[in-house]
C-alpha cells in the first residue's frame, strides 16, 4: 500500500515537471513569435516609410492652421524639418517645442497625416504686446541638419507677451500698428549679421 502511493506520488511528479517543462518551452516559441512578428512589422513600417511616396518633399506638405496673423512662412522657417524626410522621422514633439520657443505660436498641436502624406499643425497665436528696433538685427534659432535657423535681418521687431521677437514683417494681416507701444529696450537686441552668424555656429 505504501509502495504504491508512492509510485503514484513520484509518477505525480514527473507529470507535473514535464507539464512545466512543456509550458515553458511553449511560453519562449511564443514570445519568440511574437519578438519575430515585432521586429517584421517595424522593419516593414521602415520600408515603407522611406518609400518616395511616404515622405515629405515640400513646405506644402505642411499645413499650418490657427494663424490669423503670422504667415504660415514665417512658422514653417522654424520647423525642426530638412527636405525630403520620411514622415516616420518627422517628431511632433521637436516641432511643438521649437514653435512654442521661437515664435508666437501657443498650444501648438502636431499630427502626421498619411493619406496623404503631410503635417498638420494646429496653433493659438499670442498677439504682439510690443513693438522695438534693431537694425540689420538676426534672429538664430535651433538646428535643423547641424545648420541654425536665421531670420531676418530685420529693423522692426514684434514681441509677445514672453518677449519672444518676430520680424514686423512676419504679420502681413497686422493691422493698427500704431497702437502697440514701442519699447525703448537697449540692448534687448543685437544686431548680428549672416556673415557673424556662420562664423559663430560653424
Amino acid at each position: 500500500m505504501t509502495d504504491t502511493f508512492s509510485d503514484t506520488r513520484v509518477v505525480s511528479i514527473l507529470d507535473r515537471r514535464k507539464q512545466l517543462k512543456h509550458q515553458r518551452r511553449s511560453q519562449f516559441l511564443i514570445s519568440g513569435w511574437r519578438t519575430c512578428a515585432i521586429l517584421s512589422f517595424a522593419v516593414g513600417l521602415g520600408w515603407l516609410f522611406s518609400k518616395p511616396e511616404w515622405q515629405l518633399r515640400k513646405t506644402d506638405q505642411v499645413q499650418v492652421l490657427g494663424n490669423n496673423q503670422i504667415s504660415a512662412q514665417t512658422l514653417q522657417t522654424f520647423l525642426p524639418l530638412s527636405f525630403p524626410t520620411s514622415l516616420l522621422r518627422v517628431k511632433p514633439g521637436d516641432i511643438k517645442s521649437s514653435l512654442e520657443k521661437y515664435t508666437h505660436a501657443d498650444q501648438v498641436s502636431v499630427k502626421r497625416q498619411l493619406f496623404p502624406p503631410h503635417v498638420a499643425i494646429q496653433i493659438q497665436e499670442r498677439p504682439p504686446v510690443a513693438l522695438t528696433t534693431c537694425q540689420q538685427c538676426v534672429l538664430v534659432a535651433n538646428w535643423v541638419e547641424g545648420q541654425p535657423i536665421t531670420v531676418g535681418p530685420a529693423n522692426l521687431w514684434l514681441l509677445d507677451s514672453q518677449g519672444i521677437p518676430l520680424p514686423y514683417e512676419s504679420y502681413p494681416k497686422l493691422r493698427q500698428l500704431s497702437k502697440i507701444p514701442n519699447l525703448a529696450a537697449a540692448h534687448y537686441l543685437k544686431p548680428l549679421d549672416a556673415k557673424t552668424v556662420k562664423k559663430t555656429f560653424t
